[in-house]
């Protein structure tokens, strides 16, 4: 079979997937993965290929309208494209059928930001170096005209070496803000920016330096959140840095 026969055997949506530089995956790849770990629904769980033994994270992505699903690949091109060091790559994609639902295989990383600050087991030198790796990520990304839109300390994956990888951009404009708020829980609703909160129609990139700013008080108070209600962050309330930050926390912040 030729390439352009191939190809027009396939769906639009997969031709549109393969050409964007990651690939379609089938039902069977789905079915014969082995999960080792499932850390809940919605949430990347550590599955193995059970013949080639590589570890992936599958990402599964519960969208009920499947007109979405273009919107779900469009989202995700930029995924497929390992231009930058701090993004996850994304080594497939499965759009959903009635048996399973639409997932994204990424590459594996063992732990995310919000363990290891919970955790205590990163330095003061691999605290910053994570803080830079993050500002790149997100500079790349918006430089793409992308907004994160849930960006918060279980969303930025580490590598065995200490890269960051950020994940899950984009989901926030497939899902909707009742649904964001079950699949992230009730405590990360604090990464928000009140644009969001308030379902406001128009927001742009600010929302997640609003986001970013939640998530290095986060850091660097060693896993706690501001002491401010929802209610008051909708009205535009800014939280209270404690005067134990240093000027320069204060000021990143």
């Amino acid at each position: 079979m030729s390439k352009q026969e191939l190809q027009r055997s396939h769906t639009p949506e997969e031709q549109k997937v393969e050409q964007s530089g990651f690939r379609i995956l089938k039902e069977e790849e789905i079915k014969n993965l082995k999960t080792i770990e499932d850390i809940g629904s919605g949430v990347r769980r550590k599955v193995t290929k059970v013949l080639m033994k590589n570890i992936y994270a599958l990402k599964t992505i519960h969208i009920n309208n499947f007109e979405y699903i273009q919107d779900f690949i469009k989202e995700y091109e930029i995924m497929s494209q390992p231009l930058h060091p701090n993004i996850v790559e994304v080594i497939g994609i499965f759009p959903g059928n009635k048996n399973y639902p639409p997932s994204i295989m990424l590459e594996y990383c063992p732990i995310n930001l919000e363990k290891s600050i919970k955790e205590s087991i990163l330095s003061k030198e691999e605290i910053v170096k994570i803080i830079y790796q993050i500002i790149e990520g997100m500079k790349y990304i918006h430089m793409k005209k992308i907004i994160h839109g849930r960006l918060n300390p279980t969303n930025i994956l580490i590598t065995s070496d200490g890269t960051v990888k950020i994940c899950d951009f984009c989901i926030s404009k497939l899902i909707s803000f009742e649904e964001q708020s079950i699949t992230c829980g009730v405590s990360k609703l604090i990464y928000f920016a009140p644009e969001i909160l308030n379902e406001e129609d128009y927001y742009d990139e600010k929302i997640d330096v609003y986001s970013f700013g939640t998530l290095l008080f986060f850091v660097l108070s060693g896993g706690n959140h501001p002491k401010i209600k929802v209610n008051e962050r909708v009205r535009g309330k800014k939280a209270a840095i404690p005067s134990s930050f240093t000027e320069f926390s204060k000021k990143l912040i």
